[in-house]
This record gives C-alpha cells, sequence and structure tokens, in this order.
C-alpha cells in the first residue's frame, strides 16, 4: 500500500510542478464557465419572453440548467479524461525511467493502481474546482435537487472509468 502512495505523489507532483494540472484546470473551468453562462443565459431570456407573454409556468432550474450543463460536462470530460491519462506512461518512456520502473521491486498492479489513483484524483480537483460555484448556488437556492448534482458527478466518474476500460481494450 505504501508503494501505491509513493507512485501516486510522485505522479500528482509531476502534474502540479508542470503546466499541466493549472492548465487543464483552467480549460475545464473555462469551458464549464462558458456553458453556465449559455445556459443561465437562456433560462434568462426565457423567463423575460414568458413575463411579456403573461404565461405563469413555472420554470425550473434542475431542467433548464443543472441538467444540460452537467451533460455537457461528462461530454468535455471525454476529451480531459485522455489528456490526464496518456501522459502516465508516455513520461516514463520518454524520460527512460520506465526500464527502473519496471525492474524495481514494486509488483506491476501496485504501479497501475498509484497512476489510475493520481488521476483519479486529478479528475476529481477537475470537478470540484468547476463544480464548487453550483455547490454553493446549490447551498443557496432551495429549488435546486442535490440529488441530481451528486448524480451527475458520479455519472462523471462511470463515464471515466468506461474510458479507461475502453483505453485498456485499445492498448491489448
Amino acid at each position: 500500500m505504501r508503494n501505491i502512495w509513493t507512485i501516486c505523489d510522485k505522479e500528482l507532483r509531476s502534474y502540479f510542478a508542470s503546466p499541466i494540472a493549472y492548465l487543464l484546470l483552467t480549460m475545464f473551468a473555462l469551458i464549464f464557465g462558458f456553458f453556465f453562462w449559455n445556459a443561465l443565459g437562456y433560462f434568462v431570456i426565457e423567463g423575460i419572453e414568458m413575463q411579456m407573454r403573461g404565461q405563469t409556468v413555472s420554470m425550473n432550474i434542475n431542467e433548464q440548467i443543472i441538467r444540460p450543463l452537467l451533460s455537457n460536462t461528462s461530454v468535455v470530460g471525454l476529451f480531459f479524461i485522455p489528456m490526464i491519462t496518456m501522459r502516465l506512461f508516455a513520461e516514463e518512456k520518454r524520460s527512460g525511467t520506465i526500464e527502473l520502473l519496471a525492474t524495481s521491486p514494486i509488483r506491476d498492479i501496485e504501479i497501475i493502481v498509484g497512476k489510475w489513483l493520481a488521476a483519479m484524483i486529478l479528475y476529481s480537483c477537475l470537478l470540484l474546482f468547476t463544480a464548487r460555484g453550483l455547490i454553493l448556488s446549490a447551498a443557496q437556492a432551495r429549488s435546486i435537487l442535490h440529488l441530481h448534482f451528486v448524480c451527475a458527478l458520479l455519472a462523471c466518474r462511470v463515464a471515466e472509468r468506461i474510458a479507461r476500460s475502453c483505453e485498456k481494450t485499445h492498448r491489448a
């Protein structure tokens, strides 16, 4: 277990020592913010148009803002997950340390789990960094269902695992 945390720590340090993690965080936050801005603008325009027509249909924040935003985020995650994972073993091969890693007294499963854990922590940071605004607004607005948000975050995790398994079968 100690070897797994050592490899995970090494990978996280290499992510955050270079501009890779910060660039990913910035790009993901900008894309997430763009989708939120568009969804919010559409929500406001639709509300104004309904008031001008005299309609009294209740507007649902979950259906009109949160659901499209999180579905777009899961699709964007499909592009960011390979960006995170491609570097894991390619950097080892490029720097020539793959031989040292392969011949070290560490089992292969410890290497794989350590690198996977580092990628999962970075992806979780991406989601939490961009979702903190949603979490804060959900705490203030009573109409936002927290269950939708939690389920959408879990769906992003499942999509990430599916992408990983497809990557493994493609390599084999």
